[in-house]
């Protein structure tokens, strides 16, 4: 294969200017085809660019290996085989994870030129029920390994809920950003990334992944922290769901560009729950802000009571996902809500 692209090399056209950009670029582990990574090596030498080329079969630890080394501006991962792109996706979520994919190259992502699909305003016209995606959790530990994403938030729309919440954190909840990409790729309403947010660097990702509202946890954030990455969210048309537990913890955030509160009804030190929680912070909370009780919301009667307080959102997790058909129970759930 190399010889074929070689033989090719001396037929290229060529410009003598050098740019500053370094490109890695390599076969993924598993996979020997090359020919067009050779050729996309000697085009873009040959048009100034510098590159790497890794060669095949190339691991993610290699890839990053260099990207650190030669200071790359840009990579590419090349493959033939069905596989391969299975491999690409796990490399780019531990690129993702590691931070290493710089700001620029999450703005290229098709979906970051997304407009707003507001979930604060589709819970306020619809159902009201977020419903979430997620295989385990800390309190509870193994709810449901073995759902498939695509499944269940097709089954989520279907029944007629507001949003989907889907658990990126790996640690605790089993969940991957490529869970986030999935529903995506599988619904048309609101997203919500719920994850231990403490960068910007996530936010960036939450857009480029498909997100369209993020939960900042007031409770591992400073007051500085909140305002500053409730303001990108703003600019990066993304709506901010602020978690809170106490009203320390309201107190404490600006809440100019944040459109919706969610109280935790979870103690954390505990994990005891209690909706008196969400009855008791309400009054606290704007009007004009939409509120969201959260955890430990398991029947109808629940969420009556909750809208007497001015509760208007509500996020389900454990209560669909514990069961063998998380979305036909979301459906009962919401046909039962609606009789009411």
């Amino acid at each position: 294969m190399k010889a074929c692209v070689d033989a090719l090399n001396p037929y290229l056209p060529k410009i003598q200017k050098e740019t500053d950009t370094t490109l890695v670029i390599g076969t993924v582990k598993g996979d020997v085809h090359d020919v067009g990574k050779n050729l996309v090596d000697i085009i873009l030498s040959n048009n100034g660019f510098k590159v790497v080329n890794l060669g095949i079969k190339v691991t993610i630890d290699d890839f990053i290996d260099s990207i650190k080394k030669y200071n790359a501006t840009a990579i590419g991962m090349s493959g033939l085989l069905v596989k391969s792109t299975n491999e690409m996706k796990s490399n780019i979520e531990v690129l993702a994870k590691q931070s290493i994919l710089p700001v620029d190259f999450l703005k290229q992502s098709p979906l970051f030129k997304r407009p707003l699909n507001s979930l604060s305003q589709i819970i306020c016209s619809g159902s009201g029920i977020i419903a979430e995606f997620k295989r385990r959790s800390p309190s509870k530990s193994v709810i449901n390994q073995n759902a498939v994403v695509a499944d269940v938030v097709k089954a989520y729309e279907q029944a007629g809920v507001s949003g989907i919440s889907v658990l990126g954190d790996t640690k605790y909840f089993g969940g991957a950003l490529d869970d986030l990409i999935q529903a995506r790729n599988s619904v048309a309403i609101p997203l919500l990334r719920k994850e231990f947010i403490i960068d910007e660097y996530q936010i960036y990702e939450a857009k480029a992944f498909g997100a369209d509202a993020i939960l900042l946890i007031a409770t591992v954030l400073t007051e500085k922290e909140i305002t500053e990455f409730s303001k990108l969210a703003k600019i990066l048309n993304l709506e901010v769901l602020l978690e809170i537990h106490n009203k320390e913890e309201l107190k404490k955030a600006d809440l100019t560009d944040i459109a919706m509160v969610g109280v935790n009804n979870r103690n954390l030190k505990t994990f005891e729950v209690s909706l008196k929680t969400s009855k008791d912070l309400s009054k606290l909370i704007p009007e004009e802000k939409v509120k969201i009780s959260e955890s430990g919301i398991s029947s109808v009667q629940a969420i009556k009571e909750l809208k007497v307080f001015g509760y208007k959102g509500f996020l389900i997790g454990e209560n669909f996902m514990k069961t063998d058909d998380p979305g036909r129970s979301a459906k009962e759930f919401l046909k039962q809500l609606k009789s009411e």
